[in-house]
């Protein structure tokens, strides 16, 4: 049964692998490695120079949809690269790491978003005129390095360094073709010697193939004979994808192309692609683009470039994200509408509803202080008469006038005070 993807065309499935390259940049503007993080850096570089072959320029915005659609330039992830060069020039892991940001930002003309660059090109021409490029992981160092520190030097104009770097590669091509780096006690390669072979035929091929063509012609029956029937190139399980992307990169540098272990290896790779363009994890989608790069070349099947199809797409997809968006926002915006409408029929009922209570506790104090303040006050003036006319008696009885009469003269001042008081209260109601 045919996988999933093996009925998409080189430009689709190339399509594929960038638009999932373009959605997976993280919060920190560069591309990660799930099983390597220590890859991070020199991942994100091929990729930036991936994507610039693919015609995205450093200032092209994309939008991102793992980041919610936040807006990100390539020029991004070279500040970020550039942060990630040490004080002495170092860059990765190795001396690979760093030839292949030397050779970025060379065969690019990114000098200028590289402040930290002339660090890194002493670092690296230190390593290659003192021979200590190969230090570093023994699983990886080997042809594959020295590939790398040509190709570097020819982009600097150091002809005669290169020459001598191209000259110690052909000495240790192995018999059947290949070549290897570092084996195991038992003589075992550390890593397939795939990788090896490839970038050596490639950095031949750039230089001349005419003059290379014998090295070059047997490293290719090498690389065809080792394919498996599944069209794969065979090694540790997370690195087939890698191995395989390789050795697809290589067979193009052929008299002949081999268009029959080529399809077979682009059919392997589409059937490890997600839906989504993913291969394994991010440095197999950038190997799979690498190699569908390669193999697909100029012969685009559509009049734009790769970045400008699929950045096309992807705003046509964030078209209608934000129109989804907008749609539920108006939702919403209808029903707090609705809310407010029943909102200010409840104040209005609410307020008639205070406003007659209002009148009906207005009428009841009317009632209270026209009525019964005034039969109080009334009560309170009895009283004082009541207690004058005891008092008259009582001084009658007695037969003291003058007490009597400021007695009286007491009495009447309270009632002057008092009266008045009350009358003011009762002027005060409603």
């Amino acid at each position: 049964m045919p996988a999933p993807n093996q009925h998409l065309t080189d430009s689709e499935a190339l399509l594929r692998a960038v638009d999932c390259l373009l959605g997976t940049v993280n919060a920190e503007r560069h591309w990660g490695n799930e099983f390597y993080p220590v890859w991070d850096p020199v991942i994100t570089a091929v990729t930036c120079e991936l994507l610039l072959s693919c015609g995205l320029s450093p200032d092209t915005p994309w939008h991102v949809k793992q980041l919610k659609y936040a807006r990100h330039t390539l020029s991004e992830s070279f500040h970020w690269l550039d942060s990630k060069i040490g004080i002495d020039g170092a860059f990765g892991t190795d001396f690979w790491d760093a030839a292949r940001l030397g050779i970025l930002i060379e065969s690019c003309h990114l000098h200028d978003y590289f402040p930290s660059y002339g660090r890194l090109k002493a670092y690296l021409l230190d390593c290659i005129r003192k021979n200590t490029l190969l230090a570093g992981e023994p699983m990886w160092t080997g042809p594959g390095f020295l590939a790398a520190a040509a190709d570097y030097l020819d982009l600097l104009g150091l002809a005669v360094e290169a020459n001598a770097v191209i000259q110690r590669i052909s000495a240790c091509q192995r018999a059947d073709g290949a070549w290897q780096g570092d084996v195991d006690p038992d003589g075992h390669p550390l890593v397939s010697p795939v990788w090896h072979t490839a970038q050596v035929v490639w950095t031949l091929s750039r230089r001349g193939p005419a003059e290379h063509r014998a090295s070059i012609n047997k490293a290719i029956g090498w690389i065809k004979s080792v394919q498996a029937p599944n069209g794969s190139w065979v090694g540790p399980q997370q690195f087939i994808i890698y191995f395989t992307s390789y050795a697809l990169t290589a067979l193009l540098s052929a008299e002949k192309r081999e268009n029959d272990a080529i399809a077979n290896g682009i059919d392997y790779l589409k059937s490890q692609m997600t839906s989504d363009g993913k291969c394994s994890d991010m440095a197999g989608t950038y190997l799979c683009a690498f190699a569908l790069r390669k193999v697909v070349g100029q012969h685009f099947e559509h009049n734009l470039t790769v970045t400008d199809y699929v950045l096309s797409r992807n705003n046509a997809i964030r078209a209608e994200a934000a129109e989804t968006v907008l749609s539920t926002k108006e939702t919403e915006l209808t029903e707090t509408q609705g809310k407010l409408v029943t909102a200010e029929s409840n104040y209005r009922r609410l307020a008639e509803k205070y406003a007659d209570a209002e009148f009906v506790i207005s009428k009841k104090s009317l009632i209270f202080y026209s009525i019964i303040i005034p039969l109080v006050f009334a009560s309170f003036t009895a009283v004082i008469q009541f207690g004058i006319m005891e008092l008259d008696k009582s001084m009658n009885r007695y037969g003291h006038g003058v007490t009597q009469e400021i007695t009286k003269t007491n009495v009447v001042t309270i009632t002057n005070v008092v009266a008045p008081s009350v009358q003011a209260t009762t002027n005060k109601v409603p």
